[in-house]
């Protein structure tokens, strides 16, 4: 059924891990309260039911990352310039179903049809080609990358979103969205001193010529509009 077929997908959605510099991943959590607020950087993968299309504003993805972004349960979320969220294309989604319906049914089949010895060697080498069917099509359809950003030189504290789109290549969804994140500098690993001046100059030393290295993390880790550092070891 198309319900097991979704499952299936998850399931090996939820076996993602983090690559650095990416402190963790949360893989289809099911609301905020899943997804702790934290002092590092994250990427949440939502499920197929939370897909987003380009340009609309409105997508299941879109609402999910704003909710996400803002609350964790019913208590508004701090650290909020730690999260960035990866999302199913809605066009995709289908095609990556039917694939996985068409992995379980062979699945499903291999012992029942007592097959002599040289079909089961056929029928192995088809599972297997089916499996990295649906490995395939998931790394095809997850392609859109929702990373929150503010421009203060607006006027306006508004968080508007970057919609990233991912290029296929080597690696894993999670290994070329780390790299797009970087490319982009949406997440930073390596920080030179000079850009820590001009952040403390442009942001932090308008009024005081002095802050704490503990609240400074906790600033770059709150709010929008300074960069994203993916850990404090990159700070320190």
């Amino acid at each position: 059924s198309e319900d097991e077929a979704r499952h299936e997908i998850e399931q090996r959605i939820k076996c993602l891990r983090a690559v650095a510099p990416l402190e963790r991943l949360h893989a289809c959590p099911q609301s905020s309260l899943e997804v702790p607020d934290e002092q590092s950087a994250r990427l949440v993968v939502f499920g197929l039911d939370a897909s987003h299309q380009k340009g609309v504003a409105a997508s299941k993805a879109m609402e999910g990352a704003k909710e996400y972004l803002a609350n964790r349960g019913t208590a508004p979320r701090t650290f909020k310039n730690g999260l960035v969220f990866l999302a199913p294309d809605a066009r995709a989604v289908a095609s990556l179903v039917q694939e996985a319906r068409l992995w379980l049914s062979v699945y499903d089949d291999r012992d029942r049809l007592d097959l002599p010895a040289s079909q089961v060697r056929e029928a192995r080498s088809g599972m297997e080609a089916s499996s990295q069917g649906v490995d395939v099509r998931i790394d095809a359809a997850y392609g859109w990358l929702l990373i929150p950003q503010i421009d203060l030189e607006s006027g306006s504290m508004e968080v508007r979103w970057e919609e990233a789109r991912l290029a296929q290549g080597d690696g894993g969804i999670v290994d070329r969205a780390v790299r797009k994140l970087q490319a982009d500098e949406a997440l930073v690993a390596q920080w030179s001193p000079m850009l820590l001046k001009m952040t403390l100059d442009r942001w932090l030393w308008k009024e005081k010529d002095a802050i704490q290295v503990k609240q400074l993390w906790v600033q770059l880790c709150s709010y929008c509009y300074l960069p994203r550092l993916a850990s404090f070891s990159v700070l320190e």
